[in-house]
């Protein structure tokens, strides 16, 4: 059967199964078109909506407020409210540019800092925690090694055998 042969009109029935089938067709290449175009276009929004700069901005001036409040009790919902936005937003923006939460972030600098200190000025965990805003030594402790993997009173021993040698 040939092309031409559907438009005779011993083919009636053949013609119109041909255009019915033609417009079916159309209309899934159309709807597959659509499908595709939302996908790739979902796609490549996601992408742009990751290097939003006003995002990283918030990030960074999130992270300088961390920095001049470092010594104090810091909540999420204080540096949100320092920026004038929700603090889901906050941690939702955070953990997407800078991979860690807001608080995960918070907790390591201060815990590098009380390190620091037990380090260069030779002072107790205790005294270190309380600095950086900390009641409890304990909690420290239990936090360094659930950050960092082992406990903040090791790491005080290696490096002091690391200045005996």
């Amino acid at each position: 059967m040939n092309f031409f042969g559907l438009f005779t009109t011993k083919n009636y029935f053949n013609r119109r199964e041909f255009i019915t089938n033609y417009f079916i067709a159309q209309i899934f290449i159309l709807i597959f078109n659509s499908i595709f175009y939302k996908v790739h276009f979902y796609s490549n929004h996601t992408k742009k909506l990751k290097q939003i700069p006003g995002e990283v901005l918030l990030t960074e001036k999130a992270k300088k407020y961390i920095q001049k409040h470092i010594y104090k009790p810091i909540t999420q919902h204080a540096v949100a409210e320092h920026l004038k936005i929700t603090p889901e937003y906050l941690c939702r923006i955070f953990k997407k540019i800078h991979g860690d939460s807001l608080m995960k972030y918070v907790n390591k600098t201060k815990l590098e800092g009380i390190k620091n200190l037990m380090a260069n000025e030779n002072i107790h965990l205790y005294e270190a925690a309380l600095i950086y805003g900390y009641k409890d030594p304990n909690y420290v402790s239990s936090l360094h090694k659930k950050l960092f993997g082992y406990n903040i009173t090791e790491y005080r021993c290696k490096d002091r055998e690391k200045s005996n040698k």
